[in-house]
């Protein structure tokens, strides 16, 4: 079986302002690295055989400073990227948008396909294991809808998000998760969860 553990990247400038990043290539902030080292270190006792990472540099900054605790083999892949939010970038998020239809913003089916691409090409390269995805919100979320899991509140930054994939159904075992407790929550339902179609 294949494990996916799902991170969303640590906090940047842009998320404490509420604004919509996109692909614009926003760092972390102080306190996203913190969060990111702190995941690293609650995770430097699990075992990785992959990380996977948003090209972006607020996710790949995240994947890398938790490389230096898990020591796992680093990639990344375009098709991780946020979704592209077009000329909505930089926006606050709930001001009145443009109304004219074409502002670049990504349709979801192509977010889709491209998560799918993802999926089913890691799968392939790797049959069995744990891997790390270092991402972002948008793809998370679009991630769980995909097997049937809607998400109410918003994704926190160095959350995590673990699911097993097997035989093309995933089984959702944590979402969301920041506590220190998650690591063997984690680990603890990977044998347990309830499988989604």
């Amino acid at each position: 079986m294949l494990h996916l553990w799902l991170v969303r990247h640590g906090q940047t400038d842009w998320n404490v302002e509420r604004r919509l990043q996109g692909w614009t290539d926003i760092p972390l902030n102080s306190t996203g690295q913190a969060e990111a080292d702190e995941l690293g270190a609650a995770l430097a006792t699990v075992s990785f055989c992959h990380i996977y990472t948003s090209p972006l540099r607020r996710a790949l900054e995240t994947a890398e400073r938790i490389q230096v605790y898990v020591g796992a083999p680093l990639t990344c892949d375009d098709r991780l990227k946020e979704r592209g939010f077009g000329r909505l970038e930089g926006r606050v998020r709930g001001e009145d948008r443009e109304t004219e239809p074409d502002v670049g913003v990504e349709a979801d089916e192509a977010v889709r396909i491209r998560i799918q691409s993802f999926l089913e090409d890691t799968a392939k390269r790797h049959s069995t294991g744990r891997l790390l995805v270092v991402t972002h919100g948008g793809i998370i979320r679009m991630c769980l809808s995909m097997f049937g899991h809607t998400l109410a509140e918003p994704l926190d930054n160095a959350s995590v998000t673990a699911i097993q994939m097997s035989q093309g159904r995933a089984h959702i075992h944590l979402v969301n998760a920041r506590s220190p407790l998650f690591r063997q929550a984690a680990t603890d339902r990977e044998s347990s969860a309830m499988p989604t179609d």
